[in-house]
C-alpha cells in the first residue's frame, strides 16, 4: 500500500510538472510581447489595451499558482521569502487588478490607506498580494451592486509596523453554517446558487495556510444578504520609515506611469539562450533588445552544445524541456569540457517547471540559477548584471532611458490584403519593413515543412506503441 501511495503521489508530481511547463509557456510567449507593447507603444489606446492583456494574462497565472500551491501545502513545502519591497507598488498593482474587474460589473471600489505607513518594508509581498488578491476578487464576484472597500492602518512600534487590512463588501454575505467550507479545499459557499461564479474553490484556504505561516489568521464577519469583512494583521520590519504620504496621488494613470528605464547596457556581452520555442526567443531577444547586448539563439540542446564548445559566451540561458536533448542533458555535455570556451560560463536554467522541489532540483544538477517563466525582466536584469564581469556594465545613457518608437508612417496602405493576415498587427510587434518581410517569408517557408513533418509523424503512431515515436510525435 506504502508503495502504490508513493507511485500515486510520484504522479501527481509529475503531472504538476507538465501542467505547469505546458500552461506557463504560453503565458510567458502573451506576457513578454505584451510588456514590449507596453515599452514601445505611444498610443494611449493601444496601451490600454495592454493593460487589459496584463491583468488578464496575471489572472490566469494566478489560477496556475493556486493549484501548485495546494501541493506545497499538502507536502509541507510552502516558503514564507522575505525581501525588501515597496509598499505602495504593491498595493498599487493590487488597486490596478481590482478597479478593472470592479468597473466590469459597475461597482464602487474605495481605497483608504493611511499615510503614515513606512514606504518601505520587509516582507513576502508576493504572499501578501496573493491574499489581498483572493480576498478582493472574491469580494468583487460574490458582490452584484454596491461598494468594496480596502483598508490599510497601521501601527509603528521601534523597527517593525504592524499593520491592519481589510476588506468589506456589500455582497451575498455567507450564512452561518456555511462558515466551515469557507477555508475548506476545493468547497464553494452555496454551490448552486453560485454555478456561474468562476474560481476553483483553492484561494481561501490557501490565503489561511500563507497567514498562519506568516504568524497572523484570517477574521470574518458576515450578515446574509448585506456583505462581508474580510481582515488580518502582520508585522513586517521596517526598510525606510519615510511615510508614503497620499496614496491616491500615486495611482492615477498607472498605465502613464509604466516606464521602462534600463539600468545599464552591456554591449560587449554575449548571451546564448536556448530554446525550442521560436516565439519565446523572441521574447528573450526584445527583453535584452534594451540593454545592447549580443545574443545567439539555440533552438534545441544539441545545437546548444556545439555552440558551446566552439566559442565563448558570457552567459548561458538553457530551457529544460526540449526534444531530442532536454537541457539538463546539453548542460551535462557542455560541462563535459573541461577545458572548452565556456567551462566557466554560468549556466541558468530557463524554464515554465515552477512544481515543488524544481527550484532544488536544477541548483543540485549545477546550474549556477535558476529563472522561472514567464520571464521577470527585472530579475532577468538582475541576474546579468550579477554574472558578467564589472568591465562590461555600463552605465545606460540618460537621455535613453526611456525608449519609445513612434508607429506612425507604417507602409500597412501598401501592403496586399491577405485573408488571416492583420497588417496593423503584425506592424506593432515588427515596426520595420525589412523585419516585418523576414517574418513573413520565414513563417511562409515552414508551413509545408512542419506540416509534412508533423503529418509523417502522426502516421507513424497508427497502431503503434513504441515510446521514441510517441515521443517525437508530442
Amino acid at each position: 500500500m506504502s508503495e502504490r501511495a508513493i507511485a500515486a503521489s510520484e504522479a501527481k508530481s509529475e503531472f504538476l510538472a507538465n501542467m505547469s511547463h505546458e500552461i506557463r509557456t504560453p503565458i510567458n510567449a502573451v506576457l513578454g510581447m505584451d510588456e514590449m507593447i507596453l515599452r514601445e507603444s505611444n498610443e494611449s489606446e493601444i496601451r490600454d489595451y495592454a493593460m487589459d492583456i496584463y491583468n488578464a494574462g496575471q489572472t490566469l497565472l494566478s489560477l496556475v499558482n493556486d493549484i501548485l500551491d495546494v501541493s506545497k501545502i499538502e507536502s509541507g513545502k510552502m516558503e514564507i521569502i522575505p525581501v525588501d519591497y515597496d509598499f505602495c507598488s504593491m498595493i498599487n498593482d493590487l488597486v490596478n487588478m481590482i478597479t478593472i474587474k470592479a468597473k466590469a460589473k459597475n461597482l464602487e471600489f474605495d481605497v483608504d490607506i493611511d499615510s503614515s505607513i513606512p514606504s518601505k518594508l520587509y516582507g513576502d509581498d508576493v504572499r501578501i498580494r496573493q491574499v489581498l488578491t483572493n480576498i478582493l476578487t472574491n469580494a468583487v464576484k460574490y458582490t452584484k451592486e454596491g461598494n468594496i472597500w480596502m483598508r490599510v492602518k497601521c501601527k509603528i512600534t521601534g523597527i517593525e509596523v504592524r499593520l491592519y487590512f481589510e476588506v468589506e463588501d456589500t455582497g451575498i454575505g455567507i450564512k452561518e453554517e456555511d462558515m466551515g467550507k469557507l477555508f475548506e479545499v476545493f468547497q464553494r459557499i452555496e454551490e448552486k446558487r453560485n454555478r456561474n461564479i468562476e474560481g476553483t474553490g483553492l484561494g481561501m484556504n490557501i490565503s489561511m495556510h500563507i497567514l498562519e505561516l506568516m504568524g497572523s489568521r484570517m477574521n470574518v464577519k458576515s450578515e446574509y444578504g448585506k456583505g462581508s469583512t474580510f481582515s488580518f494583521s502582520l508585522v513586517q520590519k521596517i526598510v525606510d520609515e519615510t511615510p508614503i504620504g497620499d496614496f491616491h496621488e500615486r495611482i492615477q494613470n498607472a498605465d502613464k506611469k509604466y516606464a521602462y528605464s534600463r539600468a545599464f547596457i552591456a554591449p560587449e556581452a554575449h548571451v546564448l539562450v536556448v530554446d525550442d520555442n521560436d516565439m519565446n526567443r523572441k521574447v528573450f531577444q526584445s527583453l535584452l533588445k534594451p540593454m545592447q547586448i549580443n545574443v545567439t539563439e539555440a533552438s534545441g540542446g544539441k545545437q546548444s552544445v556545439e555552440l558551446a564548445t566552439t566559442q565563448h559566451f558570457d552567459i548561458i540561458f538553457m530551457d529544460h524541456m526540449m526534444p531530442e536533448m532536454d537541457g539538463i542533458e546539453a548542460f551535462y555535455k557542455i560541462r563535459e569540457f573541461k577545458d572548452g570556451p565556456c567551462k566557466d560560463t554560468p549556466i541558468y536554467v530557463l524554464t515554465a517547471n515552477a512544481v515543488i522541489g524544481a527550484k532544488e532540483k536544477y541548483l543540485k544538477e549545477g546550474f549556477e540559477g535558476f529563472l522561472s517563466k514567464p520571464i521577470v525582466s527585472d530579475k532577468l536584469e538582475e541576474t546579468i548584471r550579477a554574472s558578467l564581469s564589472p568591465d562590461k556594465v555600463l552605465p545606460a545613457p540618460e537621455e535613453n532611458a526611456r525608449e519609445r518608437k513612434n508607429y506612425n508612417g507604417a507602409p500597412v496602405d501598401e501592403l496586399p490584403a491577405v485573408d488571416g493576415l492583420d497588417w496593423n498587427f503584425a506592424w506593432l510587434h515588427l515596426p520595420e519593413e525589412e523585419l516585418l518581410s523576414s517574418a513573413i517569408k520565414e513563417y511562409y517557408s515552414i508551413l509545408t515543412l512542419h506540416a509534412d513533418k508533423l503529418q509523417k509523424k502522426y502516421d507513424n503512431l497508427i497502431d503503434s506503441e513504441d515510446e521514441d515515436k510517441i515521443e517525437a510525435y508530442k
